[in-house]
């Protein structure tokens, strides 16, 4: 077919198609006039140059030309599926780039093509796939795919394999032709039919896996395994035997026993508050304390007491993922580690986590808490479980039982346990436990907690510790170690407790955090007001240091107030100036009990005074002309108050409104302004 032919044979089909599909062209693309084409309502907005060619970008197209690219390529939908439509540009001088309203070339020519070409090209390849009697009768009407120079025949393999044997006959036909005579044919030699084979092969499902076929053997090893038990397997269960096959300690019984007491701790009642009655089975709770105590120290006396080892949170996580990442980690033998000895029992290390999450597991359930607030012995053991010794300057467990791995999760459990019994009222009581066991556990709860809030890297201001984290709620261990220490030091005689037993050295450590973690730069204030989480955060700390400051005898309190490495006057003012002085109401209101709290922890600092000491008189001695009320109305206070260097600052704050109509307020804060 000569080349013109073939180009009036593809725009004559490309009309066809267009106009069976009820969008005819228009007479100046295809050259044949049409009366179908309407003008006013046709969908065809291109830039026609002539017959057959079109122009994108300030660049014309040859559609028969743009049809044999893409399907010497592959055709339109594997372009689109390979993302090579860029590779079509450089035959007509077309560049990537962006047209005035937005679209990019590449995507224009795709879309013309869709619109305009790819419905000749779905014809086209469907009367390829045809019979061949029908691709006879079709290949007078539909032009040949054109070439362009450096292209080769075609990209079926069956197609140029065919072509191959066809040129070589007749490379010999010709050379036998050349030692006859020429002669004229008798017979037109008939058009060889070529078609497309194309080639699907078969996949086959391998259902092995390295050889072994596991769906047919999972079957079989299924019947040799325990299958799951559910609840109702264990039926009626008695507490009594429980009890007892704990105190046997049996393996079996033992397994059976723990087991059984794990799954009804998690068991609920019909209300929310409802769950496994401990109160009702205290010798199971006793049974528990004794087995836990006997595995953790096999009858070891408790030293107390015992040497202040503060190893924080993050030291411990630290110390153990070195230990975890060292070369042949699983030689090295390590505290905690099971004996080789015991054969299938579970090592002391497993039973005692075992206990402790079913302790944690009662503390949940609010019925419960009221009986295990008054188990001194539950508090002493478990926070007896959370003590840290140093072996060759590493932190190991007091119990040689325990493995570092398992006092992280220890002490997290204890965390959670004090977390849940110290909020539900009354909460933990110490006055009303022995003297001796109300000592320890003070001691003990008070370490714990502040290997939680001590940590150098960790007590920073919000605004850096969301940077540090990307948190955008405040870090839960601290939060939660940081509200047990507010309510188990928030009863006055529980402080005298905590007074007498706490060392001055961790008190120290404890408040210097809780100023570090207050904030101080206006990007700490934008933290703070995101929610209720970071506001609740800032009042237990300003809660937490003033019961440090309650409980902290007279001689730190003065280091306290004149240490300049801690700034604890300028933090503070700074804070007062922040919240108190706001000109936005609604900021003032937002830190109003953040303010109160932290005027009065400096009232304690200034004063300076033992708050459990009696042996002053309370009442002031009546002097002539003196009321009998007037005798503890006024204190007359001596030397320069706190902020007596900060008069201005100071008073500015007494002139606020939220201030003078408080009387208490207004007092303390004009207390500490005054000068000697």
């Amino acid at each position: 077919m000569q080349p013109r032919e073939r180009f009036r044979g593809f725009l004559q089909g490309l009309a066809k198609i267009m106009d069976s599909r009820k969008t005819p062209l228009p007479p100046t693309l295809t050259g044949y006039e049409n009366p179908a084409y309407d003008p006013a309502t046709t969908r065809w907005k291109l830039d026609i140059v002539e017959p057959g060619i079109i122009r994108i970008a300030q660049a014309e197209i040859d559609l028969l030309k743009l049809w044999g690219i893409v399907a010497r390529s592959g055709g339109g939908e594997q372009l689109s599926q390979k993302n090579q439509w860029s590779l079509i540009l450089p035959h007509f001088n077309l560049r990537e780039g962006s047209l005035p309203n937005g679209q990019s070339v590449t995507d224009l020519l795709v879309q013309t093509y869709k619109d305009l070409v790819l419905p000749f090209e779905e014809m086209y390849r469907n009367n390829l796939r045809g019979h061949p009697q029908r691709q006879g009768q079709s290949a007078s009407n539909l032009p040949d795919i054109p070439a362009t120079s450096g292209d080769g025949d075609g990209e079926v393999g069956v197609k140029r394999k065919l072509e191959m044997e066809e040129g070589d006959s007749k490379r010999a036909r010709f050379k036998m032709e050349d030692d006859q005579p020429s002669t004229a044919p008798t017979m037109s030699r008939s058009r060889r039919t070529r078609n497309k084979v194309e080639y699907i092969p078969l996949l086959r499902e391998v259902d092995s896996t390295g050889g072994r076929p596991l769906k047919a053997l999972e079957p079989e090893l299924a019947g040799s395994r325990h299958p799951l038990r559910d609840i109702n397997d264990w039926g009626l269960v008695s507490v009594d035997a429980l009890t007892l096959s704990l105190r046997s300690q049996l393996p079996a019984e033992l397994s059976y026993a723990l087991t059984t007491v794990t799954l009804l701790s998690t068991m609920r009642g019909d209300t929310p508050t409802q769950g496994f009655p401990i109160m009702n089975c205290p010798e199971l709770l006793d049974e528990l304390l004794d087995l836990l105590e006997q595995r953790a120290f096999n009858g070891q006396p408790d030293t107390f007491p015992e040497p202040v080892v503060l190893a924080t949170h993050k030291e411990l996580v630290t110390t153990l993922v070195d230990y975890e990442t060292e070369p042949f980690a699983g030689l090295h033998p390590r505290q905690g580690a099971k004996d080789p000895k015991l054969g299938p029992l579970p090592r002391a290390g497993a039973i005692i986590l075992t206990i402790t999450n079913i302790l944690r597991n009662m503390s949940f359930i609010p019925d419960n808490c009221a009986f295990l607030q008054r188990q001194e012995r539950l508090f002493d053991v478990v926070l007896r479980l959370c003590s840290v010794t140093r072996k060759d300057g590493e932190p190991v467990a007091v119990s040689s039982a325990l493995s570092l791995h398992d006092l992280i999760t220890v002490r997290k459990d204890a965390l959670v346990v004090l977390a849940h019994l110290s909020s539900a009222m009354p909460g933990i009581m110490l006055e009303a436990m022995t003297p001796n066991a109300a000592a320890r556990i003070a001691y003990r709860s008070f370490h714990l907690l502040a290997s939680f809030l001590v940590d150098p890297l960790e007590a920073v201001s919000p605004f850096t510790l969301f940077q540090t984290t990307g948190s955008l709620k405040p870090p839960l261990l601290p939060d939660c170690a940081m509200e047990i220490l507010t309510r188990l030091a928030q009863p006055d005689l529980s402080r005298k407790v905590f007074a007498q037993a706490v060392p001055a050295t961790s008190i120290e450590q404890v408040f210097v955090s809780c100023v570090h973690r207050l904030p101080v730069m206006d990007n700490d204030y934008q933290i703070l007001v995101r929610g209720t989480e970071w506001l609740s955060y800032l009042e237990k700390v300003l809660m937490g240091a003033y019961a440090l400051a309650f409980i902290a005898p007279p001689s730190l309190k003065r280091k306290l107030k004149s240490d300049p490495t801690l700034g604890f006057r300028s933090v503070m003012l700074r804070m007062l100036q922040k919240t108190m002085r706001a000109s936005n109401q609604e900021f003032r209101g937002t830190f109003a009990i953040s303010s109160r709290r932290a005027v009065e922890t400096m009232k304690l600092l200034d004063d300076g005074n033992d708050m459990f000491d009696t042996t002053e008189t309370t009442v002031t001695t009546l002097s002539f002309g003196m009321g009998l009320g007037e005798g503890g109305e006024s204190t007359f206070e001596r030397g320069t108050g706190l902020l007596g260097g900060h008069r201005e600052s100071a008073w500015d704050i007494l002139m606020m409104r939220e201030v003078y109509s408080d009387p208490a307020l207004f007092n303390e804060l004009e207390s500490m302004a005054r000068v000697e």
